[in-house]
């Protein structure tokens, strides 16, 4: 997302292009009821606002703290939900 496209990064240009509402299509096509956001702070910047709006139970869960080994914390995360769910 820190990548180039034209003179701007393409979080901006992701966001400019309305994954916003690509996302809130998808969501509603597919019935879902709540969203978990596990993205990096790169990536939720090209979400900036998205889920304001959305009629779903959103949770952001930020592992940033976590530094390096945020990914680790991110996988562990996601492999406990998926168990338990």
């Amino acid at each position: 997302m820190k990548d180039k496209v034209g003179h701007q990064a393409l979080k901006v240009w992701w966001r400019k292009q309305g994954l916003c509402a690509i996302l809130k299509d998808y969501i509603e096509k597919n019935n879902f009821s709540e969203v978990h956001n596990l993205l990096s702070n790169d990536y939720n910047e090209a979400l900036k606002g998205c889920f304001r709006n959305f009629n779903i139970n959103y949770s952001y869960h930020d592992f940033s703290m976590y530094r390096s080994g945020s990914n680790a914390y991110r996988g562990a995360w996601l492999d406990n939900f998926i168990r338990n769910f």
